[in-house]
């Protein structure tokens, strides 16, 4: 699979599409579209593409080798998906940096089941406290460097510590974190590099910066509403946390037309956010307090069931489009991974893209593997 020549397909597809998928849904009164037939054309486009994620496929679970002390402390799914993410990096001897590690769980389990000598980077030093009273408790050779990776300061110490390592993992850094991982150790020379990528959206920049050649001639875009499409899965709520969202949306947008009428503003202005409490309570209480956020006077003659009805009427609207914008997001989602992936292979790296776990464990499941070629 030429992954350059498939980016760049995907970077024409989406483009053609973007009137689906590009736009800020809870902004929109009425459908923006009404041609059935260009939709299901554009996804139909989208799906003739080839995968670039190789399929999960179940490997032998590390549960049954691990000691109980080891994992203590791990949430189930947590440890579930840290044991799969091992469960695909090889033995080899050589220090193993472990990118935005938190408390370290990656590493120590890393260095227990390889024997090898691992060094944690976190620039939260609670953590790396904590994480380094682990390793010590444990007695393994692990090591915790307290540095914000995205500071320019710090970078000759990352640079030095990935020049004398061999291996670099990163699961689930967010946005710039695990970028900053491929171009400093790309920069460093560093042999193999694992990483899960997660939360796109997570960048300083108001528009996505390319990291691939092909990816930055492209005449494809992403801001940050597309990158939150691109980060987006399996829904994990409860039925409460479910039925508490969507009243939410309801009041907010309910709140939204009745301003955008009472002040003849068709543009949408956003509220801050609140204590989910308010919502228990009454949706006209809720609209006082919103009128006061925006300093409109809500008046003594608010007709809370009016506009209440006509909130229901655009969250239906807004769940229409995004039901629409979802059909969309594996594919934004493959165009970002074969972006890292096509710059790794620029850098000099034999690269494949594969799914390290099953989706319902994880939905940012894909691990992009790179090895510098000799």
């Amino acid at each position: 699979m030429n992954l350059e020549e498939l980016l760049g397909q995907y970077s024409k597809a989406l483009s053609n599409s973007r009137a689906f998928w590009d736009l800020v849904a809870f902004e929109h009164a009425t459908l923006p579209w009404t041609d059935e037939q260009s939709l299901s054309q554009a996804l139909a486009e989208l799906r003739s593409l080839s995968d670039p994620v190789s399929r999960y496929q179940p490997t032998h679970p590390l549960e049954g080798d691990l000691p109980f002390w080891l994992t203590q402390g791990i949430k189930g799914r947590k440890l579930a998906q840290v044991q799969a993410f091992i469960e695909h990096i090889p033995k080899q001897a050589g220090t193993t940096v472990e990118w935005c590690a938190g408390k370290g769980h990656l590493g120590r389990l890393l260095s227990f089941t390889q024997n090898c000598s691992v060094v944690s980077i976190e620039w939260q030093s609670v953590l790396c406290e904590a994480g380094q009273r682990l390793a010590q408790q444990h007695q393994l050779p692990q090591v915790f460097i307290q540095q914000d990776v995205l500071a320019t300061s710090g970078d000759e110490r990352v640079h030095h510590t990935l020049r004398t390592s061999q291996t670099a993992v990163a699961l689930h850094a967010c946005g710039d974190l695990h970028t900053r991982l491929l171009t400093t150790a790309t920069e460093a020379g560093i042999r193999d590099v694992y990483v899960a990528p997660c939360c796109y959206h997570l960048t300083q920049q108001a528009f996505y910066q390319p990291l691939s050649q092909t990816a930055q001639q492209s005449s494809l875009k992403l801001n940050k509403n597309a990158l939150r499409l691109a980060a987006q899965g399996l829904v994990t709520a409860g039925k409460r946390e479910r039925e508490l969202r969507e009243t939410e949306l309801v009041w907010r947008l309910g709140y939204e037309c009745w301003r955008q009428v009472q002040l003849n503003d068709p543009h949408y202005r956003p509220l801050n956010s609140v204590s989910k409490a308010i919502f228990t309570g009454q949706f006209e209480d809720f609209c006082r307090w919103a009128a006061t956020q925006h300093g409109v006077d809500l008046g003594t003659h608010f007709d809370a069931d009016y506009w209440l009805a006509q909130g229901r009427h655009r969250f239906s609207v807004t769940e229409a489009i995004e039901q629409v914008r979802l059909k969309f997001q594996p594919y934004i989602e493959r165009w970002l991974l074969l972006d890292r992936a096509v710059f790794m292979q620029e850098q000099g790296y034999e690269v494949s893209l594969m799914a390290f776990c099953d989706a319902k464990l994880t939905p940012r499941n894909t691990l992009l593997k790179a090895r510098a070629r000799v």
